[in-house]
């Protein structure tokens, strides 16, 4: 999971403008997902394996990244979480293409999750009324 400031996980309802800005500015502008360390550290194993024939030589590497809407509503108080999602996508993106630039592209094969979206979808998401009433994207 990637690094979240403290004060984002607060639970309360009567955040102010005021209070939501201070705590945004504390965040840092892109927050590290630690997704392209765990899946470079993974390669490697993969391609030790591989090499010693464990693995048979046509399987990719298969990372699977789980988009904002998977991740940004379980970890980060509705109240922040308008302002909080770009700088997760920052991030985000700095970690696949982190991943694309270490892992060769021949043995690659990424997964978005998608399971927040088709749970939206199909009207089995707890958490959408609270995401809808901060002003959460979800679309």
């Amino acid at each position: 999971m990637p690094y979240i400031h403290p004060v984002l996980k607060l639970s309360r309802e009567d955040w102010t403008p005021a209070e939501i800005e201070a705590a945004r500015e504390k965040c840092p502008t892109t927050i590290e997902t630690g997704y392209d360390t765990a899946a470079i550290a993974s390669y490697r194993t993969f391609r030790k394996l591989k090499d010693e024939g464990r693995i048979a030589e046509h399987v990719r590497f298969q990372v699977g990244i789980p988009t904002p809407t998977n991740v940004v509503p379980r970890v980060i108080q509705p109240a922040f979480q308008t302002s909080i999602e770009p700088n997760y996508e920052r991030g985000l993106q700095a970690a696949i293409e982190r991943i694309q630039n270490e892992i060769p592209h021949q043995e690659l094969a990424f997964q978005m999750d998608l399971a927040a979206e088709f749970s939206v979808l199909h009207g089995g998401a707890w958490w959408v009324d609270s995401l809808l009433s901060s002003g959460y994207d979800i679309g």
